[in-house]
Formats: structure tokens, sequence, C-alpha cells
């Protein structure tokens, strides 16, 4: 029987991954640290910081739920990932081109035209989207509106 060599080799990548991102998750819980640092530099009184730790809980939740339903929907194999964000210039550290969010923006729209293709292009919504769509009136979009 011959030895499968790509499956361990995947599995120690999604196990790394799944490491990576419960260390990251885990700064939500490390409140107890962060909260004096934050209370200095903002002034804030001990009901401050309570709101302040019940919003963060409660919107990391919200994407949670809203993270699980984006799965069912749209399959576990589909990748999102953001390019690019509003951060300070001063406080970016990498990746460098991502301080230009225009241009980066721009460069992704031309090459999007020049190759006939755009976000989500492959994407078939069931029929309950469709049906909930036409009961508005809208229309089903069959290619973005890009402007230059």
């Amino acid at each position: 029987m011959p030895c499968n060599t790509k499956a361990p080799t995947i599995r120690w990548f999604y196990l790394t991954i799944g490491i990576l991102s419960m260390l990251f998750a885990g700064i939500l819980y490390s409140w107890s640290i962060l909260k004096a640092p934050l209370a200095d530099a903002f002034g804030w009184n001990a009901s401050q910081l309570t709101m302040n730790f019940t919003l963060t809980m409660c919107f990391f939740c919200l994407g949670g739920v809203g993270g699980g339903l984006l799965a069912r929907r749209l399959g576990t194999r589909l990748t999102i990932h953001r390019l690019t964000g509003d951060g300070p210039k001063s406080l970016l550290l990498a990746p460098l081109w991502s301080g230009n969010k225009r241009l980066v923006l721009n460069t992704l729209h031309r090459r999007f035209k020049e190759r006939n293709t755009w976000q989500g292009k492959r994407y078939v919504p069931d029929s309950s989207y469709s049906a909930a769509l036409s009961s508005t009136g809208a229309a089903i979009p069959s290619s973005p509106t890009v402007t230059p």
C-alpha cells in the first residue's frame, strides 16, 4: 500500500494555524493583565473598564455567530482575506504596501477589469437568497459596477 505523505503535511499545517489562531484569540482572556495599563493610558475607572470588556466580549460572540453562519453559507473551503486597512501609517509594521489603501484598491479594480472578473463571480446564491431578493423587487447583480 503506497504511503500518502501529503495528508499528514497538510494536517500539520492546519494544526499550526489552529494553535496560532487560539493564541491570538487568547488575547481577549488576558484582560486581568491589560486592564491596569488601559486604565492608566485612558484614565478609565472600574465601570468604564467593565463596559469596555463587556462590549468586547459581546462583539467577539456576535462575530463567532456571524462567522459560523458565513461558513455554513459559503462552505469551509473558501478563504476570505483582508488585503488592506485604515490604520495610521506611523503604526504600520507590515506589509508596507497596505499603507496606501487607495493605490491597492485601484490596482485591484484595474486588474479585475483587465481579467473580466470580480469578487464573488463564481458565487451562486441558493434559492432562498434569490427568493428573498426577488420578493423585494431587487435584481440579482450579474457583475459589479466599477467606477474609475
